[in-house]
């Protein structure tokens, strides 16, 4: 729409933004407004900051067909360039203070298909500094059709890559577990919720280098014909981990309960409701 740019402070700001597929009218990510703080004092020399970056109500559409995604072609892009000359003294990039308020994410399946939005993202992290390898950040978001909501925390090391994180989910609706069983099945209703406090440590390198514990539960499962004829059902399925860590062949679960479980089986001619 419109865009201040102040040269004398360093502030820029973009009101109602928009990114568009490329060669296509549809929008690939918009945002209400985008405000960033540039120190200028930083740019006489090899460093580059943002004291400052917030996202204001920003939305962005997510489409998986196949194995590719339509965010492939900018990190194509944006890949760093091997150096060519080196005698030049190397740029660094200093980003704080990064904030984004009530945004919306959008993912979406052509072959499944997956329709799916997580609304009211909000995302506060100090940032990070060229020469720190580690970042950290809170998060938070609700759940875009039924109930519940996701909080937590994340740190990460740029070198090591490895994590902690924390995470405490409330009535978080299942949904989406629905449309990846209707390409499964002809016909059938799922619903469910979880709720969850969780803390984990590992690597991104190694699916199996990872260190667990806290409490999970899903509440209120049904799987059936439709709303009201269930072929499985449980009231609440709880599960508490004293440590999990598969690297290390630790599995301590401290307890696992299910409260009010039902199963159905109905057999006819030459079939049964589980084939």
């Amino acid at each position: 729409d419109w865009a201040y740019v102040n040269p004398f402070s360093g502030y820029v700001h973009f009101n109602d933004l928009k990114v568009y597929e490329p060669a296509k009218d549809s929008v690939f990510f918009s945002s209400v407004g985008i405000s960033i703080n540039v120190s200028l004092l930083k740019l006489l020399g090899s460093t580059y900051e943002l004291s400052e970056l917030s996202v204001n109500q920003p939305r962005t559409i997510i489409l998986k067909k196949d194995s590719s995604f339509n965010f492939d072609d900018l990190l194509e892009r944006f890949l760093p360039k091997p150096e060519v000359d080196t005698t030049k003294p190397p740029i660094h990039f200093n980003v704080y203070n990064v904030s984004i308020s009530d945004g919306e994410v959008c993912y979406r399946e052509s072959v499944t298909p997956i329709d799916y939005t997580i609304k009211e993202v909000n995302f506060e992290s100090p940032g990070m500094e060229w020469d720190v390898d580690t970042i950290n950040a809170n998060y938070s978001f609700v759940a875009g059709i039924g109930t519940g909501n996701v909080k937590g925390d994340f740190t990460y090391n740029l070198k090591s890559k490895r994590y902690r994180t924390a995470v405490i989910v409330k009535k978080f609706d299942l949904n989406i577990i629905e449309q990846y069983l209707n390409d499964l099945t002809n016909y059938g209703y799922f619903s469910a919720n979880i709720d969850a406090d969780m803390k984990a440590e590992g690597s991104i390198l190694d699916q199996e280098d990872v260190s667990a514990k806290g409490t999970m539960a899903v509440n209120e499962f049904h799987f059936g014909k439709n709303k009201t004829e269930d072929y499985a059902y449980f009231k609440k399925l709880a599960v508490s981990i004293h440590d999990l860590s598969p690297k290390n062949f630790i599995y301590h679960y401290d307890s696992i309960s299910i409260v009010r479980p039902y199963f159905k089986y109905e057999r006819y001619d030459h079939l049964d409701n589980i084939q």
